[in-house]
């Protein structure tokens, strides 16, 4: 496998639209259309915000050779802006057809997307020849891009992992447990309460009882009869 370089990258021999700029040993790709969340197209510049994201089609269309495969990096310099392309990796021999990827806004900043910006840089190997069964099916730049508008509009949220509904679902499991823990307490303190009201209903009942129980009445009336015998028995003993 060789990696194609200066004079070997000519354009005119791996694309069939668009003027990628040529580099040392790699193409620039440019931003030829660019898909919002709701799927439309729009014509930039599209104002990336903090967090989100855009579905974005290189203007150049491929057109390799069964005997080279282009590898798909994002940009550098935008990623230094916090922009981070999602979706890169290989075009295989044999492709007719444009790339698209997915920019993410990393940065705490609005960044702004436009046609003909670079946003992806391409690189190519040489190799064997790769059989035409093996090779895949050619996509006009409309069809592509229409898919890409219906990925859009149906599969990706506005924002990176849909950080919206996760913050509302976590607001929501917070108040959930606010509540159950709320109806156990007041539970718990109306149990308390039921409690206290039966002890205060009952303890008057018991200390009466136990005030003026028959137990308590008979130890009276012996201890009165011990206090006669004691003064029956002090009269004898004054009369001897």
């Amino acid at each position: 496998m060789k990696l194609l370089a200066a004079d070997d990258l000519d354009a005119t021999s791996f694309f069939s639209e668009g003027q990628p700029l040529k580099r040392g040993s790699s193409f620039e790709l440019t931003v030829g259309v660019i898909v919002g969340q709701d799927g439309n197209r729009t014509t930039g510049p599209f104002v990336l915000r903090p967090g989100e994201m855009v579905q974005v089609v290189s203007k150049e269309v491929f057109r390799l050779p069964d005997n080279v495969t282009g590898h798909v990096t994002y940009k550098t310099a935008l990623t230094r802006h916090g922009i981070w392309a999602l979706t890169v990796g290989i075009v295989d021999p044999g492709w007719e057809g444009p790339i698209g990827t997915t920019l993410l806004n990393f940065s705490k900043v609005d960044f702004p997307v436009d046609r003909g910006q670079t946003f992806l840089r391409v690189t190519l190997f040489k190799h064997a020849k790769v059989p035409a069964a093996l090779l895949p099916k050619a996509v006009t730049s409309p069809e592509y891009i229409r898919d890409i508008q219906k990925i859009a509009s149906t599969e990706f949220p506005r924002t990176f992992l849909n950080s919206d509904a996760i913050a509302k679902s976590a607001r929501d499991a917070v108040m959930d447990r606010m509540q159950k823990v709320g109806i156990a307490w007041i539970t718990v303190i109306a149990a308390i309460f039921t409690v206290i009201q039966i002890v205060l209903t009952i303890l008057p009942i018991g200390l009466n009882y136990l005030l003026n129980s028959p137990t308590n009445k008979s130890i009276d009336e012996l201890a009165k009869g011990l206090e006669k015998v004691n003064g029956r028995l002090e009269l004898i003993e004054r009369g001897k």
